[in-house]
């Protein structure tokens, strides 16, 4: 749920972005925000998943991050 809450800021960036600017700039930087979140969700789903949802063993020696799920390679496997 807070993925999902910090991805709708881009929203509230895209309002104050275009609110602080002239009209003949709107479209520029509303197709910027649009472009910038698709990138986004494209890169969390190649790699912040992975990062954050995968496996991280049970010994403290393997990292703090996960070792799985990128690119949601084995995602539905081990469920």
């Amino acid at each position: 749920m807070g993925g999902a809450i910090v991805f709708f800021m881009q929203t509230g960036f895209a309002f104050l972005e275009s609110g602080s600017m002239r009209e003949k700039n709107l479209q520029n930087v509303l197709m910027k925000n649009l472009i910038e979140g698709c990138i986004t969700a494209i890169v969390w789903w190649c790699w912040g998943f992975g990062v954050g949802f995968g496996n991280v063993g049970t010994n403290m020696n393997k990292g703090f991050v996960g070792s799985n799920y990128f690119l949601a390679i084995n995602e539905w496997n081990d469920l």
